[in-house]
């Protein structure tokens, strides 16, 4: 979550196939609170979970894929997105770590 924070409401690059299409990090929400305990009542994993929403154009519905996403400071990622929402203006978007 902290390598993302910086960079709300820049522009992210996701390559879909032969088109590349800017969509914006609009939020980042920590999800700390649905991280699971192990039997032994620690928690599970080595990150707190988080999401990231995103927004994209209105002309090009993304399916829910991995996506090969830059950005100028983070580099290239591989990401599963998904759409969640339509607005009139926007597709968002969004990517789970858990």
């Amino acid at each position: 979550m902290e390598s993302f924070a910086p960079h709300a409401g820049s522009v992210f690059r996701v390559k879909a196939g032969e088109i590349e299409l800017e969509f914006k990090l609009e939020g980042i929400k920590d999800q700390s609170h649905l991280r699971g305990e192990g039997p032994d009542g620690k928690p599970i994993g080595t990150r707190d979970p988080f999401t990231l929403t995103l927004t994209g154009p209105k002309e090009v519905l993304l399916a829910q894929h991995m996506y090969s996403v830059t950005h100028p400071e983070m580099g290239t990622l591989i990401l599963f997105i998904k759409p969640f929402h339509e607005s009139p203006d926007a597709y968002y978007y969004e990517v789970i770590f858990n």
